[in-house]
C-alpha cells in the first residue's frame, strides 16, 4: 500500500502541474511504467482486490492520456505557419475570419482580394477544418 501510495503521488506530481510536455518531467513515462508495475504486483499480492486495481488501473491509463494530450497540444502551439513574418507587419490591412465553413471563408478572401492590395488574412478554424482550409489557401 505505501508503495501504491508513492507512486500515486509520483504520477499525480509529474502529470498534475504540467500545462504542456515541456513542462513534464523527462522521467514521467518512467514513473508511470513503475506505476503500473505496482499495480500488477498489488493484484498478485491482493487478488481479492481487484475492484482496486481496477480503479489504479483506470487512474493510470487517465494519466497516460493526459500526457497523450499535453503532447499533441504542444506540437500544434509550437507550429510554424506560413509567413510568420507577416503576422506583426503594421503595413497589411489585418482581417480575421471566424468560420469551419471552407466555402464561405473563399467566397470571403476571394471578394476582398480585389479590393486592397495589402491585406493578410487570419483564419479560426477547429481542428477538423484545419487542414482542408489549409489546402484551400
Amino acid at each position: 500500500m505505501k508503495e501504491l501510495r508513492t507512486r500515486i503521488k509520483e504520477v499525480e506530481q509529474a502529470v498534475g502541474d504540467a500545462f504542456k510536455d515541456s513542462d513534464l518531467p523527462r522521467s514521467a513515462s518512467q514513473k508511470m511504467k513503475a506505476m503500473e508495475a505496482s499495480l500488477s504486483k498489488a493484484s498478485r499480492a491482493y487478488p481479492h482486490c481487484s475492484q482496486m486495481v481496477a480503479k489504479l488501473r483506470a487512474m493510470a491509463y487517465n494519466a497516460e492520456e493526459q500526457i497523450r494530450v499535453q503532447k499533441n497540444q504542444e506540437s500544434y502551439l509550437e507550429r510554424k505557419f506560413p509567413n510568420q513574418q507577416k503576422l506583426n507587419d503594421p503595413d497589411l490591412y489585418h482581417y480575421a475570419i471566424f468560420s469551419d465553413n471552407i466555402l464561405a471563408c473563399a467566397v470571403v478572401v476571394n471578394s476582398t482580394i480585389p479590393l486592397l492590395r495589402e491585406n493578410f488574412f487570419h483564419v479560426v478554424t477547429d481542428s477538423l477544418n484545419l487542414p482542408a482550409i489549409s489546402m484551400w489557401f
